[in-house]
């Protein structure tokens, strides 16, 4: 039996119109169980811990990336074996993505073909909070994007990019310390870094969460023309596309600054500078589709 945890209010609260199609939909592919809904923020923990003390060996997010952020980690703090599966209801649902999910028809064949990858886990330390995470950690512009790139499509393209470039030119780069396994280190006024378990998008940088290791990405302080150019290239997130950017592979990264910094996990704001990040022993078993980007 599968365990399914729903958050009502992602998506707008678009699970509310198809949940009925959705428990048919899993019912004639024998893949139904038990239903329960988060009431909050922070709520999806208890309810992965219900399921677990009850023998559930099978977790189902229903919700988008925030829902399934929250059952991850409360699956790695239990150290659970139990299997994840991904029904994406929310806005972006980047992790859906990442697992080879394009919408909730999808997962539904995805979880009967019931295909299991192990993939790492990161885990960031930061003083306001521990979390683990299976994406991305960045500090420096991105954490400016956090929740705005669903604007675009609200606003309209022309007056979202000339935002965005108003943005891009008045933003400062901070100053950072990175240092990679304790052993080497690189300081400087960086854009932005980016610290990828697995990259989304169309990125030529090629990331694999099943190494071990983090890919890096170091963008220093660019000039106002590099900017302009890279606009469309920095709103999908693809910062390897701007100028005289290096990458590292590293099993555990710490990053100091100048200032405070705030600290984006898995499309979440999560506290500020000096973090401190490492890819630990614990797998996530998650069920992935042919399209997963790895």
């Amino acid at each position: 039996m599968y365990y399914y945890i729903i958050n009502p209010a992602s998506g707008l609260g678009k699970i509310n119109k198809i949940q009925d199609k959705l428990k048919e939909t899993l019912h004639s592919l024998g893949i139904d169980g038990e239903f329960v809904k988060t009431t909050g923020p922070g709520d999806a923990a208890r309810l992965v811990n219900m399921g677990l003390e009850k023998g559930y060996k099978t977790i189902i997010a229903v919700g988008g990336d925030e829902t399934v952020n929250e059952i991850i980690n409360a699956l790695a703090a239990k150290k659970s074996d139990a299997v994840l599966g991904v029904i994406p209801i929310g806005q972006e649902n980047n992790l859906a993505k990442m697992l080879g999910i394009s919408d909730w028809q999808d997962a539904a064949k995805i979880i009967a073909s019931r295909k299991l990858e192990d993939l790492d886990l990161g885990k960031i330390k930061l003083a306001q909070r521990d979390y683990f995470f299976v994406t991305t950690a960045n500090v420096g512009f991105e954490t400016k994007l956090i929740g705005k790139r669903e604007q675009l499509g609200r606003v309209g393209k022309i007056l979202y990019y000339r935002k965005l470039i108003s943005q891009l030119l008045s933003y400062r780069p901070n100053e950072f310390l990175i240092i990679f396994d304790d052993k080497f280190e690189v300081r400087g006024k960086f854009f932005n870094v980016a610290c990828y378990n697995v990259k989304l998008g169309t990125s030529k940088l090629k990331t694999n969460p099943k190494d071990e290791k983090f890919d890096v990405l170091v963008v220093p302080k660019q000039s106002a023309r590099n900017l302009i150019f890279a606009a469309k290239a920095i709103l999908k997130g693809e910062y390897d596309l701007l100028s005289d950017v290096s990458v590292f592979r590293a099993k555990k990264v710490k990053i100091e600054s100048e200032k405070e910094a705030k600290v984006s996990v898995d499309g979440q704001i999560l506290g500020k500078t000096p973090a401190e990040l490492w890819v630990t022993k614990e797998k996530l078993k998650a069920i992935v589709g042919k399209e997963r980007k790895f």
